[in-house]
């Protein structure tokens, strides 16, 4: 009777994650509650792993903060976090920002053509965006089908410098950057970045966040002198 009395009081505490595993849980006055949290994580880079970087996001509800490990990956857990969040990076070798707006938990790189995707979503300066994040008009303004478009509007101004019209998602696909332990081992999206790196000065990357920003409609590349 006692070894029954035993095994239903693990399994009734087990749904309270007190029998091994299962979610986060806080007890307050007696009352188990489970802490809920938002998980975000992806590579950052602009060609090279951007190694030691800080990242910060911001959403609807909640913050986090972390550093990027050495080969540019990144993880967070925002606590009662809500969608949609902003997420900002600044490169510690010249303190530029990059970021990105991400609708859905999981994958969510930083590279200088999220950093473009975003601009050209919400048709501003997303220094000022990430500053002071209004969730209601990014929930509004960011949408599957918006997304589509403003990738399409990237890679058209960008094609005069390199062809990303086959990188499925500038948001979410897989990237392994270059490190500076194994300068050759970034796979296809980095050696975009890579090429964009090389290709584009500082100028004609602000001119095309510029453009990204004015444009009603994309109808032809930047110009590659």
């Amino acid at each position: 009777m006692k070894s029954v009395l035993a095994l239903t009081f693990c399994v009734y505490t087990a749904l309270l994650a007190a029998c091994g595993g299962g979610a986060s849980t806080s007890v307050s006055s007696g009352v188990v509650t489970t802490v809920a949290g938002l998980n975000l994580s992806g590579t950052a880079a602009t060609g090279m792993a951007l190694s030691g970087a800080p990242v910060n996001v911001k959403c609807r509800t909640g913050s986090s903060t972390t550093t990027t490990a050495s080969d540019g990956g990144f993880a967070l857990t925002i606590t009662g976090g809500a969608l949609p969040c902003v997420l900002q990076i600044i490169n510690p070798a010249d303190g530029k920002k990059l970021h990105a707006i991400t609708i859905n938990a999981g994958t969510i790189n930083l590279t200088p053509l999220t950093d473009m995707l975003s601009t050209r979503l919400m048709r501003g300066d997303m220094r000022t965006i990430f500053a002071s994040p209004d969730a209601a008009a990014i929930e509004k303004t960011v949408t599957a089908a918006a997304i589509k478009q403003a990738q399409t509007d990237v890679s058209l101004t960008l094609l005069n410098f390199i062809d990303v019209s086959k990188l499925p998602d500038f948001y979410s696909t897989p990237l392994k950057a270059a490190t500076a332990a194994n300068t050759g081992g970034g796979d296809v999206q980095d050696k975009l970045l890579d090429a964009l790196k090389a290709k584009m000065s500082v100028a004609q990357q602000t001119q095309a966040l510029e453009l990204l920003v004015r444009a009603i409609a994309v109808g032809q590349p930047l110009d590659n002198p």
